[in-house]
Formats: C-alpha cells, sequence, structure tokens
C-alpha cells in the first residue's frame, strides 16, 4: 500500500474520530459548526483561529456573526480542496514529498530549539510569574539622577553617591515629593514630585518596572540603576485590573520573554552547537576548502543551476576532495553537489567561492544532519505540534499543486486580451491619481489668519501674504506655493484642498503641529493613464489574479455539487453570542 493512501486513510480516520467523539460527548468542548463530504469535519475552535489569523484587523475589534460565516466558508473551500487533492494522489507527488521532507527537517530543528534551548531560558515559572504581575497596576514616584551622554567610571560613582545621599535622607523621613522636586532631573515629573503614574507591567527586562511590581504601597526602593541613571522609586498605589485567562495570555507572554532575552537565547545556542560539534568531532579541511575556492570567483553569488552543472565538470581529484570530516563520516566535493540538489536557494545565489561563506555554509549544512539526528533520537517527530505542523505543510503544497495544474489551468491571457484590460482599467487601476496644487499661509496667531483670510476673501487672492508672514520652513522663498499632491497628503491641508474648487479659498485650518493655515486652490490635475509599457507586468499580474478567483470560485460551486456541505448556522449562532 503507498504511503500516500496510508496518509489518506489515517486522516480520514482521524476525522471520523473527531466526529464520532464529538457526538457522544466532547460537542459542549469543541462543537462541529460544519461538515463537508463524509469525514471532513469543522469544529468551533477551529473557526475561532480562523478569525484570529485571517479577519481580526485589532485588538479591540468585536466579531460578529457574519465574520464566523465567512471563517467558515474559508474553512469549507480549503477542506473541499484537500479532499479533492488526495483523491487525486497529490499527496505522493515528487516535488510535494521533497518540499514535505524539508518542511519535517525544518520542524524537527525547531522542535529541538525549543526543547533544548528555549524551554531552559523561559521557563513556564517564568511565564507564571511575568502573568501574576500583569493584574494590577502600580502607581509610582521616581527621583531621578541622570548619566551625562558621554561619561567616565568617575562621573558615574558621583552620581551614584549623589543618589545615595539622597536615599539616606528618605529612610531618615524627608518626603519624597519635595526631595523629587529639588533634585530629580526628570524635568516632567519633577514638578509633580516626581509622580509617573501607574505602570502596568509590560515588559520583563525593565529594571524599574521589576522593582516597582514587586513592592508594598508606600515602599520606597534602592538605588536603581538602568542605561540613563539612577533612579529612587516610591510606590503611592496598588490598583488591581481584570485581564484575560493565563491559557490565552500565556503564548503572547512567552512570545515576549523569547524576544526580550534572545541575546542569552543566542548564547546557549552557541554552547549547545559546540558541544554538538564537539560530540561527532566535527573538523574543517581547510587545504581542500582553499583548493576547491580557486575554481570559483569569490565575488561573485551563484545559482543552484549554474553550480550543479559546474561541479559536476570539476576534475575527479577535485571532485574527491574531502571538504569536511566528522565520526563515522566526511563529505566531499561529490556529496556537496548532492546536498545542493536538497537546499532552498537564497533567490540571489550563494557565494560558493569565498571562503569564510562557504565554510559558513559547509558547518550550517552537516549540523543540520547532526541536529535532525538528535530531534530524530529523542522522537520529537512524534509531537503533535509537529505532526501537525507537518500535516499542515503536506496540504499545503498539496493545494497549491492542484490550484496550478487543474483549478487555474488554462488562464494565461494573450497579449491582446492583456492589452484590452489594461483599456479598461486605465483610469482605476493604472494611472497617477488625482492631484492638487495649492497656496498657503501658514501663521501661529488665529486673529492673524481671520484677517488674512478677511482680506482676501473678495479677490480670492493671497498675493504676497506667504512671502510675508508664512513660518513655513522653505516656502517663504515660494509665497507659499506647495508642488501638486494626490489624496492622503498635508493631512487637513490636503483634505481641505481637495473639498475646494479652483479659486476657493479655506481658513483659519488649525494644525496639529500648532497655528492656522489658509489655502486657496490653484489648480486640479485630472488622474492621468500611466503608459502601458510601464505598468505591463502589473496588468498581467491583476488579469491573472481576476481570472485565478473567477476560476476558483466556479471549480468550488461544482465540486459543491458533488461533495455535500453542511453548516450548522444555529450552533454557530449560538456559539458567536455566547459570552466567555
Amino acid at each position: 500500500m503507498g504511503g500516500g493512501m496510508v496518509k489518506n486513510m489515517l486522516r480520514n480516520c482521524f476525522l471520523l474520530g473527531v466526529l464520532i467523539f464529538s457526538l457522544v460527548g466532547c460537542a459542549k468542548k469543541d462543537p462541529i459548526v460544519a461538515r463537508v463530504g463524509k469525514h471532513g469535519a469543522i469544529s468551533w475552535s477551529q473557526v475561532q483561529a480562523e478569525y484570529e489569523q485571517s479577519f481580526r484587523r485589532d485588538s479591540n475589534q468585536k466579531p460578529e456573526l457574519k465574520d464566523y460565516l465567512d471563517c467558515v466558508e474559508n474553512l469549507v473551500n480549503r477542506e473541499i480542496k484537500i479532499q479533492v487533492a488526495y483523491s487525486l494522489g497529490l499527496d505522493k507527488d515528487s516535488t510535494i514529498q521533497r518540499n514535505y521532507d524539508l518542511e519535517k527537517r525544518q520542524a524537527l530543528l525547531s522542535q529541538l530549539y525549543q526543547k533544548e534551548i528555549v524551554d531552559r531560558i523561559v521557563r513556564e515559572s517564568d511565564i507564571r510569574s511575568f502573568y501574576g504581575k500583569t493584574g494590577k497596576e502600580v502607581v509610582i514616584r521616581t527621583i531621578f539622577f541622570q548619566f551625562p551622554y558621554h561619561r567616565n567610571s568617575a562621573q558615574e560613582d558621583s552620581i551614584k553617591a549623589k543618589a545615595q545621599e539622597i536615599l539616606n535622607r528618605l529612610k531618615k523621613g524627608e518626603s519624597f515629593s519635595t526631595l523629587a522636586r529639588m533634585y530629580s532631573e526628570d524635568p516632567t515629573t519633577a514638578l509633580n514630585g516626581g509622580l509617573v503614574g501607574a505602570l502596568s507591567y509590560t515588559r520583563g527586562d525593565d529594571p524599574i518596572r521589576n522593582a516597582a511590581f514587586s513592592m508594598k504601597e508606600g515602599e520606597i526602593s534602592g538605588l536603581i540603576r538602568n542605561d540613563r541613571g539612577y533612579h529612587i522609586i516610591k510606590v503611592e498605589e496598588i490598583r488591581f485590573k481584570e485581564r484575560e485567562p493565563f491559557e490565552k495570555a500565556h503564548d503572547k507572554i512567552r512570545g515576549q520573554l523569547i524576544a526580550e532575552r534572545r541575546a542569552e537565547l543566542s548564547e546557549a545556542a552557541k554552547t549547545y552547537w559546540e558541544r554538538v560539534k564537539a560530540k561527532h568531532q566535527f573538523k574543517m579541511n581547510y587545504s581542500a576548502i582553499d583548493t576547491f575556492v580557486k575554481y570559483f570567483d569569490s565575488r561573485e553569488f551563484y545559482t543552484k543551476s549554474f553550480l550543479l552543472d559546474t561541479l559536476a565538470k570539476l576534475p575527479s581529484r577535485v571532485q574527491d576532495l574531502v571538504l569536511v570530516q566528522y565520526k563515522n563520516g566526511k563529505l566531499h566535493v561529490r556529496g556537496l553537489r548532492n546536498r545542493l540538489k536538497e537546499i532552498e536557494f537564497p533567490l540571489t545565489g550563494i557565494r560558493i567561492g569565498f571562503k569564510p561563506s562557504l565554510t559558513h555554509y559547509l558547518e550550517r549544512w552537516t549540523m543540520n544532519d547532526f541536529l535532525t539526528e538528535i530531534a530524530l533520537k529523542k522522537r520529537l517527530d512524534r509531537k503533535k505540534t509537529v505532526q501537525q505542523r507537518l500535516q499542515n505543510a503536506l496540504e499545503r503544497e498539496m493545494i497549491h499543486n492542484l490550484q496550478r495544474n487543474y483549478i487555474w489551468k488554462d488562464i494565461h491571457p494573450s497579449e491582446e486580451e492583456i492589452k484590452a484590460y489594461y483599456e479598461q482599467e486605465k483610469f482605476s487601476r493604472y494611472a497617477e491619481p488625482e492631484k492638487v496644487r495649492i497656496q498657503e499661509v501658514w501663521v501661529k496667531d488665529k486673529n492673524l489668519a481671520l484677517e488674512i483670510m478677511e482680506k482676501c476673501k473678495n479677490k480670492k487672492d493671497l498675493g504676497r501674504f506667504p512671502a510675508q508672514y508664512t513660518i513655513r520652513p522653505g516656502y517663504k522663498e515660494r509665497n507659499g506655493m506647495f508642488d501638486p499632491f494626490p489624496k492622503g497628503k498635508w493631512n487637513v491641508i490636503g483634505d481641505s484642498a481637495f473639498a475646494l474648487q479652483v479659486g476657493e479659498m479655506a481658513g483659519p485650518i488649525p494644525l496639529r503641529e500648532g497655528g492656522y493655515s489658509v489655502i486657496k486652490l490653484l489648480e486640479k490635475i485630472p488622474p492621468k493613464p500611466i503608459a502601458f509599457e510601464k505598468v505591463r507586468s502589473r496588468v498581467i499580474r491583476d488579469l491573472m489574479r481576476m481570472r485565478q478567483e473567477e476560476k476558483e470560485k466556479a471549480w468550488l460551486e461544482e465540486q459543491k455539487k458533488k461533495i455535500p456541505v453542511y453548516v450548522d448556522k444555529k450552533q454557530l449562532e449560538k456559539l458567536a453570542y455566547a459570552k466567555d
């Protein structure tokens, strides 16, 4: 029995199991909201994940029933494509299998990195500790002693001594707010007795927050050092607030801690890497590498096809050179050619004739073999997350293959069709946008702006007022004349200009940066089509995309006549409007 058939059977058994399991008692936990064919089941959690991934625009956006129905439609369409792809045996396609193998290696390396590096640096206890601090806000005051931009250790010691002196006075009972007004070098907070306001716990690498969130109300800290200087803080108030459940916040916090500890993770990875190299007795043969690189230009980036062809033509004595040795193996130049067949090349190619670049590639490729072997020995390929990632990767490749070779077949337009589409769309898609040209005077005083507007009202001419009064840098010399600009530029000035007729004026317009603007619309420049030759590739891309969408829509409608689809709208509505 073929590997693809076995995968297909296992997948169908899995989906059938999910469906049966949901019907006999787990529906409350993850209800099925749609069914595709005999065995395709779409659960509520899949719909929610699809919404988060494809539909949510910002964290405050509230999903509507229509959003969830759109998510279900996406998932149903995807499931139909997957079922058809399996029926066509695309899981056995050699290109798909090659990409699947590459994805498997990447998944194993990623899982090994998580297990051996990340989980040791970002522990579960760290995540819980971070989460524990997110349920409150801390109101603090601060006294800040700033380091000079260019400083030496003697200056730092002097500043520390000054800060320590103030801390000693605080310990004797002097008023924190009074000393903050007198000595703090933060001009924003010093006037308010050092009051910073309420802090939320948003970072784990901020020494001020770490101190504040470990203190009690009324407590004064010791000296806290950061890159800017020394701080003394006092906790004025602790306020408790609502937060999302730990399960929902977990991955977000973990990701943040990973980002904050990037340098530590990098060092741990290097140490692990060196241990693996030592265990496998990894060794570069630099004399062989020196001989090999002479056959290539050290400045050139080579494509995959060129390298494979060139390596095959090298003399036998070069083909036999051993570039890398390790326990129980070695990599010849001949073996390097086989390795290059398997890897993804950067679009720019690789600089194989540059010795540091080549040694980097050789180490990375060989070490990936070692690390993959370690991951398999640890049975990381059996992890659910790895298996799910591989299943998703396989089916994603199958869908792409199905689209390219079946659904989108024969959609390439002729030259006449490309030109006809351009003519049809040249004023909407392929034109320079409408632009306006204005004259403006910007003044700080509103009364002056009103006076200018009044004087110009009848003759509708700003005359030399811009040259006399405008404070816009560089525009006094131009008498306030702007170059033509499209919608979306110059903020409120631009919005006002596009609302005018040629010759009309507007003002005073209050500006965000302060002051007031008076403008006159001098010219409206209509959209101008861009020459066909300049946008030809864009026209082809747009026309192809339109045809792909049309073809796929028609194909899906045809498949839905053959594959039954049921969406439980009542269940979906109930879940959509249920309270968390």
